[in-house]
């Protein structure tokens, strides 16, 4: 082989191995951009940030499930405003609220459920604004029941 063909086959192969670099890079940031390796996300570690909620960080299999992480982030007396600030805000939620009592659905972005519509999170807040019951908790339909029938009492 001639040096000239040397020379432009060594420069082919630096080439390639530059192209192969650039892919492992970016393929090793997007797995860090998206699986989080080192983020906390269990909601009872003290480190946990609410406000770096994700609802890809849940899911049906896997280290915790995502009516277990609601249960240790919404218990009973939690602020709807703390309610909002987390799936909202932080988790790309929608909202949609029925008064009397204050029945909120909040809708997971479509993307993360691979549902058309999303799935829909129900919460129930008291006339202070506070946390009465979630689906999450074992006794919402018990919960619905009751505010129910007092609401047709009061009719």
């Amino acid at each position: 082989m001639s040096e000239g063909a040397t020379q432009k086959l060594k420069k082919c192969y630096s080439k390639l191995w530059l192209v192969l670099l650039a892919i492992v890079i970016a393929v090793g940031a997007y797995w860090f951009w998206y699986e989080a390796p080192f983020k906390v996300k269990d909601p009872s570690d003290p480190r946990f940030n609410p406000d770096k909620f994700a609802y890809r960080d849940y899911y049906d299999e896997g280290e915790m499930r995502i009516s277990e992480a609601y249960k240790i982030l919404f218990p009973r007396g939690t602020p709807k405003a703390f309610v909002d600030r987390v799936l909202v805000q932080a988790g790309g939620a929608s909202v949609s609220c029925f008064d009397k009592p204050k029945l909120c659905y909040y809708r997971r972005p479509a993307r993360i459920t691979d549902m058309k519509g999303g799935t829909k999170d129900l919460f129930l807040f008291g006339s202070d604004s506070v946390l009465i019951s979630a689906r999450h908790h074992k006794d919402f339909q018990n919960k619905l029941d009751e505010l129910d029938q007092k609401t047709r009492g009061g009719l």
